[in-house]
């Protein structure tokens, strides 16, 4: 009988760092409520002959990983949330690393800027944070340290 959860990855205790200027040395951000994973798009291009019954596309252009959006919990007197208010009014590129709670030590790299801080409330929950972190170029995927994307040469 198989282990039909093999390879599976829990969502809970999910990680994000930055790391980088006022962000040395790397920094755990703590209290994330929700943490979306970089989602990578490229746009097509319709090359369809006129004669055929089907659509037929090519990939075309470049690849954007857009924005992560996610939500903190407000804590007042928080250093971290004041670092990270002051990285969004700079508008610096850090360095930030996603790591999953799996056997691989799967993580992802990237480098982002913070374009959006937004303290918010509801009535009936503690206040938020809406934090967004615009994705520049590529997001490096990790397994056990070592990139799957680009892997090492052979020896």
């Amino acid at each position: 009988m198989t282990d039909c959860a093999a390879g599976t990855v829990d969502s809970q205790g999910i990680k994000l760092n930055v790391s980088g200027g006022i962000f040395s040395p790397k920094t755990y951000i703590a209290d994330i409520l929700d943490l979306p994973l970089p989602a990578g798009e490229r746009p097509t291009d319709d090359v369809t002959n006129v004669t055929s019954k089907f659509a037929e596309k090519l990939a075309a252009g470049v690849i954007d990983y857009g924005n992560i959006e996610l939500g903190l919990l407000q804590r007042t007197n928080d250093d971290q949330q004041v670092s990270l208010e002051r990285a969004f009014i700079d508008g610096d590129c850090f360095d930030w690393e996603i790591e999953l709670p799996d056997e691989a030590k799967t993580s992802y790299k990237f480098c982002g800027t913070i374009t959006k801080f937004a303290p918010s409330r509801e009535a009936s929950k503690k206040n938020r944070v809406a934090l967004t972190i615009a994705i520049s170029g590529a997001v490096d995927h990790l397994e056990n340290g070592v990139s799957v994307i680009n892997p090492p040469p052979s020896p």
